[in-house]
């Protein structure tokens, strides 16, 4: 499938030239890539990932240029041949021209040609400022350009030219953009490696390595890396420590001081002490690097003052006393809410008389009010429920619904107060209205074991036993009911 047009500008930590080739190559691509910085520009014909020819109005990329950096002709020669030349007016190239004036060897002009093309192609790697752009196209055209072909496999050529232009310098330019002084490496290499350059980008990815200490080697992999994207930044001890302040300011949020020290609220002095030198170590302002940015600095003051709060109360006994004491009432529910069960309290004798005295509907007035601080209690659950049913018995509404949700609630306070004998009272109360005698009777029976003074307990009982006694057999015909 064929690349995507693509522009990019060349910039540190990002994809460049280096990339540009790799990707066009293991693609298959055909099409032109322009490289252009300042004013110059160059195009590398690729025809099915193969670079095939160039192009370039860079003065230092011409064929002669080349022949002096490479050594291969003196300046002064060159000048004279390239004058000569023109002289003649003949559209001669230049290479057949100096094979001509026999300054070059004809036999050594095809391996001096693909040299060039190979210079043209690669010596841009270290290039640290400029513009790609690459063009699809279906089909080449190469009127007016030398077509040239390598003569080795193109990945290993390009890497190395990675060994020759990536020195400490240029690698250290491309990593440049690194946003932490921590990096290493991510995934397998593009490029083939010598089994040396294998063993340290393994290292690289096994663990963070501080830039100021990479070696040339290290340097140059990660330079190579960093086109690709497979660098991964690592956290400085200034971020770590920045995040941990964060992470600290959040989760003592609503904590309790012995919470954020990490002690109990009765932690010994020594305890106390260890732990707070703990927090010194890791948080304290005076600890951080002189280079500290200020808003770490401000971070650190400010999740230092509440440790500093958090361990001189701790550390007083007084204030300590006290801290517990306003722990213990929080957990009762505050000073209002004791004062409502003190309230609750209060009003509870005067709600069971009410109740003994049949008066429901001021006993149920002042149960709401005590159940509100009081909403687990076994005794007034018991109390409510017998209070809300009769108050409906004594209104004549409807309340068998009533009733026999009241008669499951005081079996549920029961079995947490078995020796609460009202409840008892309470139940039988309920079984009678509803026409069970027996449950009524083993129910007021109960009651009164339970608390002798429940008189009106006795005196249903009795009424009770009374009339089941009163009341007549029934005659039997036979042996089980049956007639003979």
């Amino acid at each position: 499938m064929a690349t995507q047009a693509f522009e990019l500008q060349i910039k540190p930590l990002a994809p460049g030239l280096l990339w540009a080739l790799a990707r066009l190559h293991s693609t298959k691509e055909t099409g032109l890539l322009t490289i252009s910085w300042e004013k110059f520009k160059k195009q590398i014909a690729f025809r099915q990932g193969e670079p095939v020819a160039s192009r370039s109005n860079w003065p230092s990329e011409t064929l002669g240029q080349f022949l002096i950096r490479s050594k291969r002709i003196e300046p002064a020669q060159l000048q004279l041949a390239i004058k000569e030349l023109n002289e003649e007016g003949k559209p001669v190239p230049l290479g057949d021209w100096l094979v001509q004036k026999k300054l070059l060897a004809g036999a050594d002009m095809a391996s001096i040609l693909e040299a060039h093309f190979r210079d043209r192609l690669f010596n841009l790697l270290s290039l640290s400022h400029g513009q790609l752009k690459f063009d699809p196209l279906q089909e080449l055209s190469l009127k007016d350009i030398d077509v040239a072909r390598l003569p080795e496999n193109f990945s290993r050529m390009l890497m190395d030219a990675v060994r020759m232009q990536f020195d400490e310098k240029i690698s250290r330019a491309k990593l440049s953009g690194a946003s932490s002084p921590l990096v290493k490496l991510k995934g397998d290499c593009t490029l083939p490696l010598s089994p040396k350059e294998l063993r340290v980008w393994n290292d690289l990815c096994k663990d963070y390595l501080e830039l100021k200490n990479a070696e040339p080697e290290q340097l140059r992999l990660l330079a190579l890396a960093s086109e690709f994207e497979q660098i991964e930044m690592g956290k400085s001890p200034q971020e770590k420590l920045m995040l941990e302040l964060k992470d600290f300011q959040k989760n003592s949020e609503g904590k309790k001081f012995h919470e954020i020290l990490g002690i109990s609220i009765d932690a010994a002095a020594d305890e106390l002490q260890k732990a707070y030198l703990q927090f010194v170590k890791k948080y304290h302002p005076d600890r951080l690097p002189p280079d500290s940015s200020p808003d770490l600095r401000k971070l650190s003051e400010s999740v230092f003052m509440k440790i500093n709060e958090a361990h001189s109360t701790m550390n007083d006994p007084q204030k300590r006393a006290e801290y517990k004491a306003n722990i213990e009432l929080e957990a009762a529910g505050g000073r209002e809410a004791i004062e409502r069960t003190l309230e609750a309290e209060m009003l509870i004798p005067q709600a069971k008389m009410a109740l003994r005295r049949r008066h429901y509907k001021p006993a149920l007035e002042m149960l709401e009010k005590i159940i509100v601080a009081l909403p687990k209690d076994p005794e007034i659950l018991a109390d409510h429920t017998f209070a809300q049913v009769m108050c409906l018995v004594e209104s004549k509404a409807s309340y068998k619904e009533a009733l026999y949700t009241s008669l499951h609630i005081l079996g549920e306070s029961l079995k947490k107060r078995a020796d609460y004998g009202l409840a008892y009272y309470y139940r039988a109360v309920l079984w009678k209205i509803d026409g069970q005698t027996e449950h009524a009777i083993n129910d007021f029976e109960a009651a009164f074991r339970l608390d002798s003074s429940l008189n009106e307990a006795a005196s249903e009982l009795r009424l009770l036993k009374s009339r089941k006694e009163a009341a007549p057999a029934k005659k039997s015909s036979g042996w089980f009911g049956k007639k003979s």
